[in-house]
């Protein structure tokens, strides 16, 4: 069934108690999984591309940067630092995300809370360890978790200047034989920046964004 939201009267003093929404997350994961899977496909088809005369321009509906970030973070990996990121990761913290619930009191001050396993209904606790096996037997370590810079990456292999238009600046460097956590250029990712790569673009200097 889809996620419970659990409110308790405020007027009465007690606390509220939301659970996150299941529809939500599956349809982030859905998008994300679908993305990561086109990646590949995505930078063949813009290879292509160029070698039939045409200049591509690709469309990504999400960056993961927020992701990239929040795990980084969690797991104190630096910039240039190798990170061992990849899509079964982020299928784990969408499931652990269904144990965290947010509490608010009764004078409007929420709290985050991530439900132990071991307080789980033993029914719920072994559906839980079910999905985790099911993410581990997935063959997920082979997608991409930034297809952005898995897309760019292959197309500077194959000889293309790549250009970006985001204002992301966190991104991962798959051009070793282990991603690093690198940075874009802070000028990159403001106004003017976007607006040099739009003309280098349209001058040729760009083979594709």
């Amino acid at each position: 069934e889809s996620g419970e939201a659990v409110d308790r009267d405020d007027a009465t003093g007690e606390v509220a108690i939301n659970s996150t929404n299941f529809s939500a997350i599956m349809h982030n994961v859905v998008s994300q999984l679908a993305l990561a899977m086109k990646a590949d496909p995505t930078a063949d088809r813009a290879i292509q591309a160029i070698k039939d005369g045409e200049r591509p321009v690709i469309g990504l509906a999400n960056t993961m940067e927020a992701f990239i970030r929040d795990f980084a973070e969690s797991e104190g990996i630096a910039v240039g630092e190798a990170i061992n990121l990849n899509f079964s990761h982020l299928m784990k913290r969408y499931l652990d995300r269904t144990r965290r619930v947010s509490i608010k009191d009764a004078d409007g001050n929420r709290r985050h809370f991530t439900m132990p396993v071991e307080m789980m209904d033993p029914q719920v606790a072994d559906a839980y360890y079910a999905a985790v096996e099911t993410i581990e037997a997935a063959g997920l370590e082979s997608l991409p978790i930034s297809p952005i810079d898995w897309i760019s990456n292959r197309l500077r292999k194959a000889g293309h200047s790549v250009g970006e238009i985001t204002g992301r600046g966190v991104i991962i460097d798959y051009s070793g034989k282990l991603p690093v956590l690198a940075t874009r250029p802070a000028i990159a990712t403001k106004p003017a920046g976007k607006r040099k790569t739009i003309q280098d673009f349209n001058d040729g200097k760009v083979d594709v964004v």
